[in-house]
C-alpha cells in the first residue's frame, strides 16, 4: 500500500486510468476553464461598475452597492451557476469522451483558457460594466443634480444596478456556449436570445467515421425537445406568458403602486393574494403539461439503436447519436435520424419504408442506395473503413427534395431524395440496412416541419383584454373626477383639518391631488381584472363529421394520401356525396392552369359573382392596432366539393392566387387537399385564419400534422398508430376522432356559455362593489379612504363571491349532454 498512500489518486486496476483522464480529467479541465472565465468576468464587471460610479460621487469612495449585496455577491448570489456548472456541465457524455480520445488533446495544449481568453474576458467586462452603470444612470437622470455630478436617489439607483448586474451574470453561465466568453453584455445576450447570434448554415459538410472533423462544426446531436421550459426558464417564461393577459399585467402594476406608502391606503395583500393564487394555479397546470412533454421526450431520446463504434456495433441511445455516425436499422424499427442509405439486405440495395408519420401515407415507398456504398453490405470492417465525405443542403423542411454529393476515393456521386431515409419513417420488409447520419434531432426534416409553438388565446380572452382596456378608461375617469374633488376640498376645507391630518413635509395641495389620483386607482381596483383558468378549445368518423356539419362547422381534409385514397375517404365519411351538383378536381401543373381551373369552378357555382373577391379591411384588438382583412362569403345554390393535390396547391398558395383558392374553396361544402406537405397544411390553416377571421381547429395523429396543429387556434392530437408527436404539440388529445363531437358540441358549448355568464356576473359584482366606494368618496373629503375593511377586500373575490362562480362552472347546463349531441344546431 506504499504506492497508494503516497499517490494523488488511487484505483484498483490500470484500465481505470483512461476514465480518470479522458472523462473526469477532461470534464474537470473544461469546467475549470469555464469557471475561471466566469469568475474573472463577474468580478471585473462588479468592480468596474464601482469604478465608473466614482466619477459621479465626487470620488468619495462611496460604494454603489449595498453592504449586504457585497457580502453575498460571491458567496450566495453568483454561487448557484458555478455549482450547477461544476456538477452537471458536459460538452459530450462519458461514452463519447472514451470513444473519441482525440477530444483530450485541446486540454493538453491549454486551448480553452489562456492569456488570450483572459484578455477577451477583461474586455467584455469593461464593455458590460459601462452598460450596467450607464443604463441605470440614464434611466434615473431626473434624480441627478443639474451639474450631473451626484445621484440623489442612491437606494433606487443601487437596487437597479445590482439587479442588472445579477441578470447579466446569471445569463452569462446559463447561456454559456463556449470556453471563451461571448455574452458579456445585455445587448449581446438579448441578441443571442432572439436568435441573431447564430450563424446561418449555408451547407452541411460531414465525413463518415470522423468525429473530430464533424464535432468541429458543432452540429446538433440527435436529442429532440418538444417541452417549452426547463428548471431555469420556467418561472420567467411562464410569468411572461401570463402577463400577456392585460388583467394580470394591470394587477401587477397595481401591486407595485400598493408598495408605495405615500400612495396606498390598502395593504398589498389585498391585491397580492388574489394575483398570486391565479398565477400559481395557471403555473401548476402549465408545469404539469410540460413535465409530461419532458417524459415523452425522454422516452423518445432513450430509444436504442446499433451504432458503429470502434470497429463494432454498440447499442446506443438515440440522443447520443451524432452526425457522421453509421447506424444499423432492422425490420420494423423507426429510422433514428435523417440518414444517407449505404447498404441493405435486399437485392439492388433497396429498402422499403412506411412514411405515415411524415406524410400520412400508409403505402410503402422504395429507397435505393448507391452501388458504390451498397458493396459495403454488412461487412463491419469495410463500414468502419468507410470515409466518404458528404456535402449537402442545410437543414430544411422540404420532405420531397434533397440535394447533395458523396465524395469517395476521389470520385463524386450525386445524392437525391431516393437515397435518404428520414426520421419518423419505419423500415418494412427489409431485414437490415446501414445508414450514415446526415441530420440529427432538431435538424431533421421531421422536426423542421414541426413549426414553432405560439401563445394561443381564445376569442373570449381577446374580448376580455379589450373590455379591460375600456374599463381602465372608465376607472381613470372616475379617479380624475375624485382627484378634482380632492383638489377643491383641499383648497377650501383642507386647512381646517391640518391640525388633525398634518401633511408630510414638502407635500402641498397639487402634489396631494396627484398622489390621491393613484390612491384611488388602488382603492377602486377590485375593477377590473377578469382573470380565470379557461378552456382552450376510427370508429364513428362519418357520424361525427355529419354532426359537426349540422353545427355549421366547415370541415376541410388536409392529407398526405394520394388523390384516389383521399376521394375514397371523402365518400366513406359522407363528405362527398352522389347528390352533390359537382365535385371539382384541381390538378394542373402550372400556375396559369391552376388559376384557370379555380376560376372555372367558381364561375360554375356562382355565375353572377364579380371577378375579384370582396375584401374588407378594418382594425381590431387593443387600441385598434391590429389590421385585418376579411373576405366576404358568397351564396351558392346547391352543394359542391373541391379536391386539389399538393402540386397544384403549391401554386394556389402563392400570393397572387391564394385569395382565388380561398374564395372558391369557401363556396364548396367539402374541401379535400391531398398529397400535401406538413408546411402546406399549416399554410392552408393560416390562410383561413387571416382572411376569414374564423376560429380554426386542426386535428391529426402524426408528426406531419404538428405544424398545422400549432398554427390553428385549437390543436387536437389523436394518440394513434403514428406516434405521439401530434399529441405532444396539441392543446387537447384523445384516442379517437369521434370524441371530437363531444369536445365541441358538449364541453365546448357548455364552457362558452359558462364563461359568458361568468363574465357578466363578474363585471356586475365588481362594478357594484367599486361604485359604492366611488359614492363614499364624496363623504370622506376625497381622501381615498376605503369604505370596506382590508380583509373584506382581500376575500371578496377569492372567497365570498367565489361559490356562485364555482357552482356555475361545475353544474350549469342549459340542456344536458344528450340534447347537445342530438341538436348540434345549438352550437
Amino acid at each position: 500500500m506504499q504506492a497508494v498512500l503516497s499517490s494523488d489518486y488511487s484505483f484498483a486496476q490500470f484500465r481505470y486510468l483512461q476514465r480518470l483522464l479522458l472523462v473526469h480529467g477532461r470534464w474537470s479541465y473544461i469546467r475549470m476553464c469555464k469557471f475561471l472565465g466566469y469568475f474573472f468576468y463577474k468580478n471585473f464587471t462588479f468592480t468596474l461598475v464601482q469604478f465608473w460610479y466614482a466619477f459621479f460621487c465626487g470620488f468619495s469612495a462611496q460604494t454603489v452597492y449595498e453592504d449586504w449585496f457585497i457580502t453575498f455577491y460571491n458567496m450566495v448570489y453568483t454561487a448557484l451557476p458555478v455549482l450547477g456548472m461544476c456538477l452537471f456541465d458536459q460538452d459530450v457524455n462519458d461514452r463519447w469522451s472514451l470513444y473519441h480520445p482525440q477530444l483530450y488533446t485541446p486540454g493538453q495544449k491549454n486551448q480553452y483558457f489562456n492569456k488570450k481568453a483572459f484578455v477577451s474576458c477583461v474586455m467584455h467586462s469593461c464593455y458590460s460594466s459601462l452598460i450596467l452603470f450607464f443604463i441605470p444612470w440614464a434611466s434615473m437622470h431626473d434624480t441627478v443634480r443639474d451639474d450631473g455630478k451626484e445621484i440623489a436617489d442612491y437606494q433606487s439607483f443601487a437596487l437597479l444596478a445590482q439587479t442588472c448586474l445579477l441578470i447579466v451574470v446569471y445569463t452569462q453561465v446559463i447561456k454559456h456556449g463556449e470556453p471563451e466568453l461571448k455574452m458579456g453584455t445585455v445587448l449581446s445576450y438579448f441578441c443571442h436570445l432572439c436568435g441573431h447570434g447564430n450563424k446561418e448554415e449555408k451547407e452541411r459538410c460531414l465525413r463518415a467515421n470522423d468525429s473530430t472533423f464533424n464535432l468541429s462544426f458543432r452540429y446538433a446531436n440527435n436529442a429532440i425537445k418538444t417541452s417549452k421550459y426547463n428548471i431555469f426558464t420556467f418561472l420567467p417564461f411562464n410569468l411572461f406568458e401570463q402577463f400577456k393577459r392585460l388583467a394580470n399585467a394591470y394587477f401587477l402594476f397595481l401591486l407595485i403602486l400598493q408598495l408605495i406608502p405615500q400612495i396606498s391606503s390598502l395593504s398589498w395583500i389585498t391585491t397580492g393574494f388574489a394575483l398570486i393564487v391565479v398565477l400559481s394555479i395557471t403555473a401548476v397546470k402549465d408545469a404539469i403539461d410540460d413535465i409530461n412533454r419532458h417524459k415523452c421526450d425522454r422516452k423518445v431520446n432513450n430509444r436504442k439503436v446499433d451504432v458503429l463504434m470502434d470497429g463494432q456495433l454498440k447499442n446506443e441511445k438515440w440522443m447520443n447519436v451524432q452526425v457522421g455516425n453509421i447506424v444499423k436499422l432492422e425490420n420494423n424499427e423507426f429510422v433514428t435520424a435523417d440518414l444517407l442509405l449505404l447498404s441493405s439486405s435486399e437485392p439492388l440495395n433497396l429498402v422499403y419504408v412506411e412514411t405515415a408519420e411524415l406524410d400520412g401515407e400508409t403505402n410503402l415507398k422504395v429507397k435505393q442506395a448507391l452501388t458504390v456504398t451498397g458493396e459495403l453490405g454488412d461487412n463491419i470492417e469495410a463500414l468502419t473503413a468507410f470515409n466518404g465525405e458528404v456535402r449537402c443542403e442545410p437543414p430544411n423542411n422540404r420532405l420531397d427534395k434533397f440535394k447533395g454529393t458523396l465524395t469517395l476515393n476521389g470520385e463524386r456521386y450525386a445524392l437525391d431524395n431516393d437515397k435518404v431515409l428520414l426520421r419518423g419513417c419505419t423500415l418494412r420488409n427489409t431485414e437490415w440496412c446501414f445508414g450514415l447520419v446526415i441530420f440529427g434531432g432538431p435538424d431533421t426534416k421531421l422536426m423542421q416541419n414541426s413549426g414553432k409553438s405560439i401563445f394561443k388565446r381564445t376569442s373570449i380572452d381577446h374580448l376580455t383584454n379589450i373590455l379591460v382596456l375600456c374599463i381602465f378608461g372608465f376607472l381613470a375617469s372616475m379617479c380624475s373626477i375624485l382627484t378634482i374633488g380632492n383638489a377643491i376640498w383641499e383648497t377650501n376645507e383642507g386647512s381646517v383639518f391640518t391640525m388633525f391630518l398634518p401633511r408630510e413635509p414638502g407635500i402641498d395641495a397639487p402634489l396631494s391631488s396627484f398622489l390621491i389620483f393613484w390612491s384611488y386607482v388602488i382603492v377602486l381596483n377590485t375593477l377590473l381584472g377578469a382573470t380565470a383558468v379557461e378552456d382552450k378549445l376510427q370508429d364513428g368518423v362519418p357520424e361525427t363529421i355529419e354532426q359537426l356539419a349540422k353545427a355549421d362547422i366547415k370541415i376541410w381534409v388536409l392529407t398526405g394520401d394520394k388523390q384516389e385514397t383521399a376521394e375514397n375517404i371523402g365518400y366513406s365519411c359522407n363528405m362527398l356525396r352522389e347528390e352533390m351538383k359537382d365535385v371539382f378536381v384541381v390538378s394542373a401543373n402550372t400556375a396559369e392552369g391552376v388559376k384557370e381551373e379555380l376560376q372555372n369552378a367558381r364561375r360554375k357555382m356562382c355565375p353572377e359573382a364579380a371577378e375579384e373577391p370582396t375584401v374588407i379591411k378594418s382594425r381590431e384588438g387593443l387600441f385598434w392596432l391590429k389590421k385585418t382583412e376579411t373576405m366576404q362569403d358568397e351564396k351558392v345554390d346547391g352543394d359542391y366539393g373541391l379536391i386539389i393535390n399538393g402540386h397544384s396547391l403549391a401554386f394556389a398558395l402563392e400570393k397572387n392566387l391564394r385569395l382565388e383558392l380561398l374564395r372558391t374553396a369557401c363556396m364548396c361544402q367539402t374541401v379535400i387537399c391531398c398529397r400535401v406537405t406538413p408546411l402546406q397544411k399549416a399554410q392552408v390553416v393560416q390562410l383561413v385564419k387571416k382572411y376569414k377571421q374564423a376560429v380554426t381547429l386542426a386535428i391529426g395523429d402524426g408528426a406531419n400534422d404538428v405544424s398545422m396543429i400549432k398554427v390553428a387556434h385549437i390543436g387536437v392530437g389523436i394518440s394513434g398508430q403514428e406516434g405521439m408527436q401530434a399529441v405532444l404539440s396539441s392543446d387537447y388529445s384523445f384516442a379517437q376522432f369521434r370524441y371530437l363531437q363531444r369536445l365541441l358540441l358538449v364541453h365546448g358549448r357548455w364552457s362558452y356559455i359558462r364563461m359568458c355568464k361568468f363574465l357578466g356576473y363578474f363585471f356586475y359584482k365588481n362594478f357594484t362593489f367599486t361604485l359604492v366606494q366611488f359614492w363614499y368618496a364624496f363623504f370622506c373629503g376625497f381622501s381615498a379612504q376605503t369604505v370596506y375593511e382590508d380583509w373584506f377586500i382581500t376575500f371578496y373575490n377569492m372567497v365570498y363571491t367565489a361559490l356562485p362562480v364555482l357552482g356555475m362552472c361545475l353544474f350549469d347546463q342549459d340542456v344536458n349532454d344528450r340534447w347537445s349531441l342530438y341538436h348540434p344546431q345549438l352550437y
